[in-house]
C-alpha cells in the first residue's frame, strides 16, 4: 500500500518563499486575490520589491504556473520513485490510489488548490493552457508506470489520471472523513474492477453514497420564480457566464437587471444566495440541452454514445457559455468557503445522477450500476480540466479509448 511521506516541498530562494505565500493565498481565497500588496504585507516587504521580481498580475500568475510545476513534478518523481517492482493486483490499485487522493487532500491540499485554481484561469485564459498540459503530464507518466505494473495498457493512463484528479476534489472540498473516503474508495474499487475485470470490493455502506447515488428519474423540479426575483437570478447568470463570479455583486445585478439595489437584498438573504441560485439555473438549462440531444441522437450503445453522442454533447457545452468553467468556480469556491460546501456536494451528486439519467437507458452486456455515472462524469470532467476535450484530438482520442476501456462489460 502506499504509504504518504508528507514531505512538503521547502523553499529554495527568497522568490519561492514569496510563491509559497501565492500558493497559500490562491488555495484559501483564488487567485482574484493574489495581488502584489497581499504578498508584499504577508512578507513584510515594500510592494515595490513584489512588482520588480514578477511585475504585472499576470507575471506573477506565470511565475507562480512554473512554481506550482515544479512542486507537483517533484511530488509525483518521489511517487514514481516508491513505487514497488513486483506487480499490482486490484487490492493493491486501490489501496495505492486512495492513499493518494487523502495525501493530496491533507499534506497538499494547498497545492492541490492552487493548481485547480490555475487550471480554471487557463480554461479562461487559453495562452495559459500550455501550464495546465504541463501539470497533468506529471500524473500521467506516474499513472503509465502504475497500468504497466498492473498489466494493463499504458493508453489508458491520461483517462485515468484526469478521472482520479476529478475524484480527488471532493477531497478537496470536504476534509477526509470516513464516510466520504468509503465513497471514493468505491469509486476507485469499481474502477479498476472494470479495467482487470475483477470483483470490486465495496465498503460498508454510507450516508456518503447514498447522497451521491442517482435515485429516481432525476427529474428536476421547477419552481415558479417571481418575476423580480426571476430578473435577478437571470442577470446573476449572465454575469457569472461572461465574467465569473468575482464579477458578481449587488450593485452590478442591480446595474444590469434594470431593478432597485434593495430589491437585491430584499429578494435574497446574500449575494451567495444569489449565487447559489443563479448556479442551479444554469445546471437546469444544461441539463435540458443534454437530454434534448440524447433524445435526437438516439444511441443504442455505449460505444455509440461515446462516439457520436459525447461530441455533440461537447459543443453544447462549449456554445453555452462557458459553462464548464462556471461550474468549476463554484466547486473551487464550496472548497474555498466551508459554508457553501454542501453546494459543492451537492454539485457533484447532480452531475452523476443526470450522467445516470443519459446512459441508464443503453443497451450493453451488463446493466449500468449506480456509481457508473458517477465514474463515467468523473472522466469526462478530467478531460475537460485539461482544457482538451474539445481543443485536443488526441486527449479526445483518449478520453474515448479510456471510456470505451473502462464500460467494455458494461
Amino acid at each position: 500500500m502506499y504509504q504518504p511521506d508528507h514531505v512538503q516541498t521547502q523553499p529554495r530562494s527568497s522568490d519561492d518563499r514569496i510563491l509559497q505565500d501565492a500558493v497559500a493565498i490562491v488555495s484559501a481565497t483564488g487567485l482574484a486575490t493574489l495581488s502584489v500588496r497581499a504578498l508584499a504585507e504577508r512578507n513584510g516587504v515594500n510592494p515595490s520589491l513584489i512588482s520588480y521580481r514578477f511585475g504585472s498580475k499576470r507575471g506573477l500568475v506565470s511565475a507562480l504556473s512554473e512554481y506550482v510545476d515544479g512542486d507537483l513534478k517533484e511530488v509525483w518523481s518521489r511517487r514514481l520513485n516508491d513505487l514497488p517492482a513486483e506487480p499490482l493486483d486490484s487490492t493493491a490499485l486501490v489501496g495505492l490510489t486512495m492513499g493518494i487522493l487523502v495525501d493530496n487532500a491533507v499534506a497538499y491540499r494547498d497545492l492541490m488548490r492552487a493548481a485547480w485554481a490555475l487550471r480554471i484561469d487557463a480554461l479562461r485564459d487559453a495562452p495559459q493552457a500550455t501550464c495546465s498540459s504541463a501539470v497533468s503530464a506529471h500524473g500521467t507518466a506516474f499513472w503509465e508506470r502504475v497500468l504497466a505494473l498492473s498489466g494493463l495498457t499504458t493508453d489508458l493512463a491520461e483517462g485515468l489520471a484526469g478521472t482520479l484528479e476529478s475524484l480527488g476534489h471532493t477531497l478537496l472540498i470536504h476534509q477526509p472523513k470516513s464516510d466520504l473516503t468509503a465513497w471514493c474508495s468505491d469509486v476507485v474499487s469499481l474502477q479498476f474492477a472494470l479495467l482487470t475485470e475483477e470483483p470490486a470490493f465495496r465498503s460498508a455502506e454510507s450516508v456518503w453514497r447514498a447522497r451521491y447515488a442517482p435515485n429516481g428519474d432525476g427529474q428536476t423540479v421547477e419552481t415558479q420564480e417571481a418575476p423580480t426575483r426571476a430578473k435577478i437570478i437571470e442577470t446573476a447568470k449572465s454575469i457569472i457566464q461572461t465574467d465569473g463570479y468575482r464579477e458578481l455583486t449587488h450593485r452590478e445585478i442591480a446595474k444590469r437587471s434594470g431593478v432597485s439595489l434593495s430589491s437585491t437584498t430584499h429578494h435574497f438573504s446574500s449575494l451567495d444566495e444569489i449565487m447559489i441560485s443563479a448556479y442551479w439555473s444554469i445546471y437546469a438549462d444544461a441539463t435540458s440541452a443534454a437530454q434534448a440531444i440524447q433524445t435526437s441522437e438516439h444511441p443504442k450503445s455505449m460505444e455509440e454514445y461515446i462516439d457520436r453522442v459525447l461530441p455533440a454533447l461537447n459543443v453544447m457545452a462549449q456554445s453555452g457559455g462557458l459553462g464548464h468553467i462556471v461550474f468549476e468556480e463554484i466547486l473551487l469556491l464550496s472548497a474555498q468557503k466551508p459554508e457553501l460546501r454542501q453546494i459543492g456536494l451537492s454539485l457533484f451528486a447532480s452531475m452523476g445522477q443526470t450522467t445516470h439519467l443519459l446512459i441508464r437507458p443503453l443497451r450493453g452486456n451488463g446493466q449500468f450500476e449506480r456509481l457508473d455515472a458517477h465514474l463515467f462524469r468523473h472522466a469526462l470532467r478530467g478531460a475537460a480540466m485539461h482544457n482538451a476535450f474539445a481543443q485536443d484530438a488526441d486527449m479526445n482520442q483518449a478520453l474515448r479509448v479510456f471510456l470505451k476501456a473502462t464500460f467494455a462489460n458494461r
